[in-house]
């Protein structure tokens, strides 16, 4: 009998919860029955603890850092995504969208949470879909959220943030 599929979001708080390592998060992500595809930013507290973790339902490949760092646009690399032949506005845009933010990177490395928001909408980046942005400090547990009304409602008004934190651990010995 297989594993049950968890929802992303549900995975996500598993790992947060109970990951007590980099690495132990990452053979979480990588190795659970997902229902869809996804992608996924993973970082640790220790230099080069940087992936992209591109993830079908029962598949996965890991990206890892170029020059330093890894972006990720809705666009896999390493491993087709399930495809039925159409076009979708996230699959003809992602190329252009990932090409902008990692340029935006290579000409300034991106240091606090505002800076990362920054980044995220610009205007090359996000996309009219896109409704939050989500920024999370693994150094300090703190998990950054911001939400445009204006996406929500179509008129322009005040962003918001949400900050939360979660217990930062990592029992690795070297």
């Amino acid at each position: 009998m297989s594993a049950p599929c968890l929802p992303v979001v549900l995975l996500l708080r598993t790992v947060l919860e109970e990951a007590r390592s980099f690495d132990e998060a990452l053979a979480i992500l990588s190795g659970a029955s997902l229902p869809s595809d996804s992608l996924l930013l993973l970082t640790g507290v220790r230099a080069g603890q940087l992936v992209v973790i591109e993830r079908t339902p029962t598949r996965h490949a890991i990206r890892r850092a170029q020059a330093g760092f890894v972006c990720v646009t809705n666009d896999y690399q390493q491993i087709a995504a399930n495809s039925n032949g159409s076009t979708s506005e996230l699959l003809a845009t992602s190329c252009h969208r990932f090409r902008r933010v990692e340029d935006l990177i290579r000409v300034e490395r991106p240091d606090s949470p505002e800076a990362c928001f920054h980044y995220l909408s610009d205007p090359e980046v996000r996309m009219q879909i896109t409704v939050q942005h989500m920024v999370f400090r693994a150094s300090t547990g703190e998990l950054l959220g911001q939400t445009s009304s204006r996406l929500l409602t179509g008129r322009r008004r005040r962003t918001t943030c949400a900050r939360l934190l979660y217990p930062v651990e990592d029992n690795v010995h070297h």
